[in-house]
């Protein structure tokens, strides 16, 4: 038997173009029905993981900088508008944790409690 029509999305699998809105496969470095290029403009600015943004020093001491922690997860999710925040925290595990780790320590369990509240 075949089937006319538009491919159907696979359930937590298949994400749409951010350019025409078609299915495609989450890993796609190319539309295949626009052509658009898919990963350049997926990407997040590497400024963004600068470790310095995240905190400034109060009488001596590291604070968090919330709003930079905002602005981190606010452009992940622009910049991948159909992944879950599931998905994007697998996405994006590597770059957490080694952003996490270039914190001072006295933040670090913070930052990730935040990031994950934002989410």
């Amino acid at each position: 038997m075949i089937a006319l029509g538009k491919k159907m999305p696979t359930p937590n699998y298949d994400v749409k173009c951010p350019f025409c809105a078609e299915y495609i496969s989450p890993d796609a470095i190319k539309c295949k029905h626009c052509g658009s290029d898919i990963k350049h403009s997926a990407k997040i600015n590497s400024d963004v993981w600068v470790a310095v943004n995240f905190y400034y020093v109060d009488d001596g001491e590291a604070k968090l900088n919330r709003g930079a922690v905002a602005d981190l997860v606010c452009e992940m999710k622009i910049k991948n508008q159909n992944y879950s925040p599931v998905k994007l925290m697998i996405k994006y595990q590597d770059k957490i944790k080694e952003l996490q780790g270039k914190l001072p320590p006295n933040i670090r369990d913070e930052f990730l409690g935040t990031y994950k509240e934002f989410m």
